[in-house]
């Protein structure tokens, strides 16, 4: 048994309502469990009861054995005066407040029923991909779309967060967020912590005064990325030789080269073409972010997150060996990237701070439009039977494979009260 569980228990009031009484066998009906509260203090707010004939309105604390009220001490915290409730696993205990009253208890080991319990257990001890797998087919499915619904929001919600802390670390510079998090995008799972490394030591600040002039954008790109440490063509040595300039200017320092990996990827997705596609991106926009905020369509993005490289990169790979020409430009998985990991939570932020949820239902319209994400949480929910329609779905399940399911929050998710309530009855 442990709280979590009992607050669930409690919150949901899987026991037997009938009959009620407190450990002093007096009459006790329910009439609101109260609020749950996620702040110092008791665990549920404004509850309301009646013990024999008398309403009482109030706070629940909740406790395995009755006795851990004094060993949380709350016997000595005033906060603790206004419970009206104790419910406990196990009354082994007359408990009273700082003011001395006597705190009436419900017991609810006797009046919970043995199968939830049984079925909780099973649950935790699972050893499925998520512990629900064996019985995830009987959710229903209206509450499974529901909640993922839901978790859709709270993947934006929480992205946003990150995203505003970082807005304001930037003196609410949108440009340089964008940036910042373009860079992470770009550098998809394998280079995502280097370019975002990038980003962070050569600032937009200082490309935006070049941004006109290809050659020093990527002299800039490369030289801080650590990549003209060791050139030996022309092209090579010609950006060396103005990185050195504007090292020296700005003050910057270059990352290590080690950092970049280009082991198992296909060479459009080295991160020298990543880097060359990024500087394309933006010489040709001058108001990039303003012009991604204001675009309607996926289409119209496309329009705007489009980039080739330079005359060198149609040749090269990297700074060591020629290739075959060919033309490098943003393929459909990494813009899809780009609008999931980027775009749409920048809509959602920006949403926020202008009090504007256009924003805010176009961020989850392009979701919507984009095919699901190929990944093996997806491929998991797939295999036990969800049909996973586009990235909204797949953001969705997403964070709840990750918050939920693998930290064993059964009785946070929708899907497992779902699943628990069904069994209670079933039993």
């Amino acid at each position: 048994m442990n709280e979590q569980l009992l607050q669930y228990i409690w919150q949901f009031t899987h026991f037997d309502v009938k009959s009620l009484s407190t450990s002093h066998h007096l009459p006790l009906s329910i009439y609101s469990v109260g609020k749950p509260n996620s702040d110092a203090g008791p665990d549920f707010l404004n509850a309301r009861i009646n013990i024999d004939g008398l309403d009482w309105y109030g706070d629940i604390e909740i406790h395995i054995n009755s006795s851990d009220w004094l060993k949380h001490k709350h016997h000595n915290d005033k906060r603790y005066n206004s419970v009206i409730l104790h419910v406990v696993w196990k009354n082994d205990k007359e408990i009273r407040n700082s003011n001395g009253e006597l705190i009436p208890c419900l017991e609810l080991e006797p009046i919970v029923d043995i199968n939830l319990l049984s079925f909780y257990k099973k649950l935790m001890q699972s050893q499925s991909w998520i512990l629900c797998q064996p019985y995830f087919k009987k959710a229903d499915k209206f509450i499974v779309s529901q909640f993922t619904n839901r978790l859709l929001i709270e993947r934006l919600e929480y992205k946003s967060n990150t995203l505003l802390d970082r807005l304001n670390e930037l003196n609410n510079d949108w440009d340089s967020l964008f940036y910042e998090s373009l860079c992470h995008s770009i550098g998809l799972k394998i280079n995502a912590e280097p370019m975002l490394s990038l980003s962070k030591k050569l600032p937009f600040s200082i490309l935006s005064k070049h941004r006109n002039n290809l050659f020093q954008i990527e002299s800039l790109l490369f030289g801080v990325a650590g990549f003209l440490s060791d050139v030996n063509d022309d092209y090579g040595l010609s950006l060396r030789k103005e990185f050195s300039f504007l090292k020296s200017k700005y003050e910057l320092e270059e990352l290590d080269v080690n950092l970049w990996m280009f082991m198992r990827l296909r060479p459009s997705s080295f991160p020298t073409i990543r880097i060359a596609q990024l500087a394309q991106l933006i010489v040709n926009n001058d108001r990039l972010f303003s012009l991604v905020i204001e675009a309607d369509t996926l289409a119209d993005l496309r329009k705007i997150i489009k980039a080739n490289v330079s005359e060198y990169w149609l040749t090269h790979y990297h700074f060591k060996k020629a290739s075959l020409k060919r033309k490098k430009t943003l393929g459909q998985h990494l813009f899809d990237t780009i609008i999931i990991n980027t775009i749409c939570p920048l809509l959602f932020v920006y949403s926020k701070q202008k009090a504007n949820e256009a924003f805010q239902e176009k961020s989850i319209r392009f979701l919507e439009e984009i095919q699901a994400e190929k990944n093996n949480v997806v491929e998991g929910f797939r295999t036990i039977g969800l049909d996973v329609s586009n990235a909204a779905h797949s953001q969705a399940l997403l964070q709840l494979k990750r918050n939920y399911c693998e930290a064993k929050k059964c009785l946070n998710c929708n899907i497992g009260n779902d699943l628990i309530t069904k069994n209670e009855k079933s039993s």
